[in-house]
């Protein structure tokens, strides 16, 4: 039992009872499964990889971007690394996106979602997670636009013999990562989330909420056994693939110094998940390989603290303990990390190397980079010395994967070199291929390594007519030989020899083969089972011809059609059609009539962007192969068809009012067949006009003829405006009169288009049209109403002649070598470029030219090697074509060996020019890309009533300045003044009336003041005899608010004991100190009357108290009189 089965054996057991799909009945029959070490798969024995029976020590590379780029695009970096000979490339399994909203992105023509946390979520398009509502949690895209892609990875990376590391998740907000499935959680909870990243805090609930887990481990159980598109293998049965990774570089920074051990525990569980479901593949966690010695140790042994500390929740060698992990995938950024070149960097790759040592278990350096490009090379060469075993005695490393390989995009230009680290893989590019010569010659020593049994040629040949056997030569280091295998059969010992390492495979069994390539093996009792292809062909058999072998299809369902294409079939039999090992359905995908067959436009548009090959099956014949340079230009002549909005609200996302104009409506409406755009204008008062606009993402429209839209009019003689924009800004329109009802298509060529009064200059630059919209204004009695538009497109015309290519495809047979000739129709124009793989060919030197004709030099054939090529064609209108040429039978030996001289620097906006030389003689010329302009923001100019505001740019380089960021204008904004004052009065309301500068007025109400009252005026004093009067006055108006009679003093009595009042029935003695507001009523009554008599009460009073008593109610209420005296 290797190391491995012995590890993985009781990690198995303990993590039995906890994951859900356990497919052996015990550990017993699990190790018996896993120690067969299916073919091609890696594995890990103590500290060694091996695969096949052999060690398998590895160069390779990290591109993160093949996930979602197109097939040719993800083909051109397999290319780029087979030929660097890089043998594993890591990659991200994950890009998972929030909930779909049901809306299309206008500028992306993308499916848009919301509760992203990595922006838009998805890539060009393509995700694999996504937030299904109704099932309440993440749902799979195993479609075209999901894992269809990560198939397509595994499809090539077999095809060049190379394997993948493949991550579950991201610890990074790129591509969702761990993130997601946070918000994923809170979306479940009912929680409104918007598109920014979760925070490092609630990311680490990824670890533990057991939700979020149960998501992570249903997404690894989909993915295992997913069904590859392209060759019709689960995944986890895919020898393509290197190893599961949990997560790229998993961090917990909220368990500081690991106190809860929070991500052990998360990887001890999720490798025993994953190896239950795979046995066979290698698991590795992915984490950048973070110590956890605390910051006193740290300090001192002198080494950079949050690397060692245990800061970032992640301890390496205690991950290393975990039985269901295979091995160690240390990271490092010396620049990101503040390491000491020369010192922290060595320490850190050996120490890394030991540990791993110590814990019986490989290591692969799985990232690493440095971005100074003149320390860079002298960095790498140290650190690869390290890895290969070269630097340290006893220190070395099974692999490496550099931070990060990248190649040509589908428009000929290079990914971009976004953080600095991209070290390119085609051959040639100056910046990076210094470091790419150091990453072959590093990947060249550790396949050295390599103990392997091969065979002394890849390809044999056996022609039937006049071949005799077939010799195999094998070198053997391991095992010996103990028979051979031919298209997955292993041979009868009568059809085949062994002497010594030699194997004969006789022609009596080949003579028996049906003609074909089969791929062979040589088996072994030890040490790999090294492969080889074997081709049986027959030369007296006529080969059948194809007629044409290469052709070119749209796949835009407005231009996609029936091919046809012609056999000749001599003598043998036509069997069928086959794509990617798959046979074609006659009748449905293509049919057959004599000698044409018919490949049918539903099955061609099937196809995605880039090259296909289908192979005609003939018996007895060779079978052949037609190439399919497939485009796809769909949409690209659409402005809006309205078929994409699920409702109006997602309309109304895409179009929005011009706020100068009236309100408008818009909504979907059954029309035209489908939907249409319902257009609900006013344009009464006040503004007399409406419209709205709708932006797109930049379209170059020069090759079409003008602007083509289905309208239902509605017979006002109203005018529909249609209006375009260029990227400079400059507006142009043109008026459709809707003197008509009922709905007809209206083409209007983009010289009907003219700029409005309200533009001063400029012209319209079809090439860079970012926005159309719709105004409706008008003189009809009708001020409001409905117009329907659909079918928004741009149209080609006929009768325009634009120059193009003729001959569409061609053949370099080097068996046969001649120039390639390519002919034209200019229309007066002429050739200013041919691009071939993002170069630039050079005229006079690799093609020449005789009128209509191009030449494609044989010199220069002869430079390339076999396969497909696509060589666009750039006319001096602009106007593009491409040529499909396929080159075999290619034997060069000489391997170029280019100098690059700048002959022409690039400025902000235009090419520069860079050519290469080779010692040969050979040239091409690579454009220099424009800089580009570096703006630096400045004045901002505010909107006013009628005009936009805008902010003024200049360019840092070359001093152009740009006016963007427009704002509409604010339109009328009231200002008022205070133009006529009615002050209010006592009783009265008044007012102010405030006018605008246009008319417009308003009136504010001033309140009333209301009386304010004045004291008690006496108008006639009261006597003894005799009522006063007396009343209140408001002070501002002089109006009487109340009036009140005084009522007469009554008489006093000379009595010094006792005062008696009279009233005006009797008299009542009151003694008044028993009753102190009569006492003082009657002080007062007293001052009024000027008496100067001074009362007095004697003990006599009682008896005029007791009288008075009888009487109380009448004193008081005499009291009352006199109290209001005061």
């Amino acid at each position: 039992m290797t190391g491995v089965m012995r590890r993985f054996s009781a990690a198995l057991a303990a993590a039995a009872m906890a994951v859900s799909i356990v497919p052996f009945a015990d550990i017993s029959a699990y190790a018996e499964y896993a120690a067969t070490h299916p073919e091609g798969f890696v594995y890990a024995d103590g500290s060694k990889f091996m695969c096949d029976g052999s060690p398998y020590y590895y160069g390779g590379t990290n591109c993160y971007y093949l996930t979602y780029k197109s097939k040719s695009e993800v083909k051109n970096v397999f290319d780029d690394a087979s030929k660097m000979g890089l043998k594993v490339i890591r990659i991200w399994g994950n890009l998972d996106v929030g909930k779909k909203t049901g809306e299309i992105d206008p500028q992306s023509g993308h499916e848009t979602f919301e509760g992203n946390n990595d922006g838009t979520g998805e890539k060009d398009g393509v995700y694999f997670q996504y937030w299904d509502d109704e099932a309440g949690k993440p749902v799979v895209n195993e479609g075209e636009d999901g894992l269809r892609h990560l198939d397509y990875i595994i499809k090539q990376a077999e095809e060049h013999d190379m394997k993948l590391v493949i991550t579950f998740t991201n610890y990074w907000e790129a591509f969702g990562g761990m993130g997601q499935y946070v918000k994923w959680y809170q979306m479940s909870q009912g929680k409104s989330v918007g598109n920014s990243k979760v925070d490092e805090k609630d990311t680490c609930d990824f670890y533990t909420n057991e939700t979020i887990k149960s998501w992570y481990k249903d997404y690894i159980k989909t993915l295992l056994n997913h069904t590859n598109y392209y060759t019709g293998e689960k995944l986890m049965d895919s020898e393509a693939v290197f190893s599961w990774e949990l997560s790229n570089e998993p961090r917990c920074t909220v368990d500081e110094f690991c106190k809860d051990d929070i991500l052990y525990n998360w990887a001890k569980e999720m490798s025993a998940y994953v190896k239950s479901i795979d046995p066979y593949h290698m698991v590795s966690v992915g984490d950048e390989g973070f110590y956890n010695l605390g910051y006193q140790e740290a300090a001192r042994q002198d080494l950079p603290s949050s690397a060692y500390s245990g800061y970032y929740g992640v301890d390496f060698d205690k991950l290393m303990t975990i039985d269901t992990v295979d091995f160690g995938t240390p990271h490092m950024y010396v620049d990101q990390w503040g390491f000491d070149l020369g010192d922290d960097d060595l320490e850190w790759i050996k120490r890394h190397a030991q540990t791993t040592s110590s814990a019986d278990k490989p290591i692969i350096f799985e990232e690493f980079g440095l971005t100074d490009k003149t320390k860079r090379d002298a960095a790498y060469s140290d650190w690869l010395d390290i890895v290969t075993g070269d630097y340290y005695e006893g220190v070395e490393y099974q692999g490496f994967n550099y931070w990060m390989i990248a190649s040509y995009l589908d428009d000929g230009t290079l990914y971009q070199d976004y953080d600095g680290y991209t070290v390119y893989g085609p051959e040639g590019i100056e910046k990076t291929d210094s470091t790419r010569t150091l990453m072959m010659n590093a990947a060249a020593k550790m396949e050295k390594k390599n103990i392997v049994n091969t065979t002394d040629k890849s390809t044999y040949s056996f022609d039937r007519s006049k071949s005799g056997n077939v010799v195999v030569n094998v070198s053997m280091k391991e095992g010996s030989i103990s028979g051979v295998e031919v298209g997955g059969k292993k041979l009868s010992s009568d059809d085949y020899t062994i002497s010594g390492n030699a194997v004969t495979i006789k022609a009596s069994y080949l003579k028996r083969q049906e003609l074909a390539k089969y791929s062979c093996r040589i088996l072994t009792t030890g040490g790999n089972q090294p492969k080889f292809n074997l081709t049986v062909s027959d030369s007296s058999i006529p080969k059948p011809i194809i007629s044409p072998e290469i052709i070119s299809v749209d796949v835009n369902p407005k231009k996609c059609s029936d091919v046809d294409i012609t056999m000749d079939r001599k003598t043998s039999e036509f069997r069928g059609i086959v794509a990617d090992g798959k046979a074609l359905a006659e009748g449905t995908d293509y049919t057959t009539s004599g000698d044409t067959v018919t490949l049918k436009s539903a099955y061609l548009k099937t196809f995605s962007a880039g090259i296909v090959t289908l192979k005609f099956d003939f018996y007895e014949g060779e079978d052949r192969e037609l190439t399919i340079n497939v485009s796809d230009t769909t949409g690209l002549d659409e402005l809006d068809t309205f078929e994409s909005y699920s409702n109006d609200k997602a309309l109304w996302s895409s179009y929005s009012r011009n706020t100068g104009g009236n309100e408008v409506s818009l909504s979907l409406a059954a029309k035209n067949g489908s939907k249409a755009l319902a257009f609900g204008y006013d344009i009464g008062s006040p503004n007399g006009y409406c419209g709205v606009n709708h932006p797109i993402a930049v379209r170059n429209a020069s090759s079409f003829a003008g602007v083509e839209l289905w309208v239902e009019g509605d017979g006002t003689g109203n005018s529909l405006t249609v209006q375009l924009r260029d990227a400079n800004d400059n507006y142009f329109e043109a008026q459709i009169a809707l003197d008509f009802a009922g709905g007809k298509t209206i083409k209007i060529p983009f010289a009907d288009f003219k700029a409005p009064s309200w533009q001063s200059g400029g012209n319209l630059d079809t090439s860079k049209l970012n926005q159309f919209s719709f105004y409706m204004g008008g003189d009809s009695a009708q001020k409001t109403g409905t117009v329907y538009i659909d079918d928004v497109v741009f149209y080609e015309d006929g009768q325009i002649e634009k120059p193009h290519l003729s001959t569409k495809s061609g053949i370099f047979d080097a068996d046969a070598p001649s120039g390639v000739r390519t002919d034209l129709v200019l229309y007066g124009k002429s050739v200013e470029s041919i691009i071939v793989n993002g170069k630039k060919l050079t005229g006079g030197l690799d093609y020449s030219t005789s009128g209509s004709q191009i030449m494609l030099n044989e010199s220069w054939l002869k430079t390339l090697t076999n396969g497909n090529y696509t060589l666009t064609y750039t006319f001096s209108d602009g106007n593009t074509d491409t040529f499909a040429l396929t080159v075999k039978n290619v034997k060069s030996s000489h391997t170029h060996s280019y100098t690059a001289k700048v002959t022409k620097e690039a400025t902000c906006t235009t090419d520069g020019e860079r050519i290469y030389t080779c010692t040969c003689g050979d040239k091409y010329i690579e454009a220099i890309p424009a800089k580009g302009h570096s703006w630096v923001k400045g004045e901002t100019v505010a909107p006013t009533e009628n005009e936009k505001g805008y902010t003024i740019y200049t360019c840092a380089s070359c001093g152009e300045t740009k006016k963007d960021d427009y704002t509409d204008p604010i339109g009328h904004r009231h200002s008022y003044t205070l133009t006529s004052t009615k002050a209010a009065t006592c009783e009265a309301d008044g007012e102010k009336v405030y006018t605008c500068s246009c008319g417009e007025k308003y009136t504010e109400t001033i309140p009333a003041t209301g009386h304010s009252e004045s004291t008690w005026i006496i108008d006639k004093a009261a006597t003894a005899t005799e009522n006063g009067s007396k009343h209140t006055e408001c002070t501002t108006c002089g109006k009487v608010i109340k009036t009140e009679v005084i009522p007469a003093t009554g008489e006093v009595s000379d009595k010094k004991e006792t005062v008696i009042f009279t009233g005006s029935a009797k008299k009542i003695g009151v003694r008044l100190s028993h009753f102190p507001q009569l006492r003082k009523a009657a002080a007062l009554t007293a001052q009024l009357s000027k008496r100067t008599d001074i009362l007095k009460f004697s003990s006599r009073a009682a008896q005029t108290r007791r009288r008075s008593f009888s009487r109380v109610g009448q004193a008081v209420q005499t009291g009352r009189e006199f109290h209001q005296l005061r």
